[in-house]
């Protein structure tokens, strides 16, 4: 499983652009590879999750689902952080 998830973060990092747009005292700093440009756009990094198996299983109780495992280990590789507007 681990070279399935790491072929595909390794295309999906290779392919994307990784651009967002930065919004004040929300973007996290650490995930910001460039600055901010004068259109207000920067380039991020992935960065290591830091969910472990017991959040998930937290998350499942809330919600009232039960996650495969294949999931829960793609997930766990990288922290994704979008940012919304409102």
């Amino acid at each position: 499983m681990d070279e399935i998830i790491n072929t595909f973060f390794t295309s999906y990092f290779n392919f994307s652009s990784l651009r967002g747009v930065y919004i004040e005292e929300k973007t996290p700093k650490n995930m910001m590879a460039t600055p901010v440009d004068e259109e207000g756009w920067y380039t991020w990094k992935p960065i290591k999750g830091a969910l472990n198996n017991n959040d998930y299983r937290r998350v499942e109780e809330k919600l009232g689902v039960k996650f495969p495992e294949s999931f829960i280990e793609w997930h766990k590789q990288y922290f994704f952080w979008i940012a919304t507007a409102h």
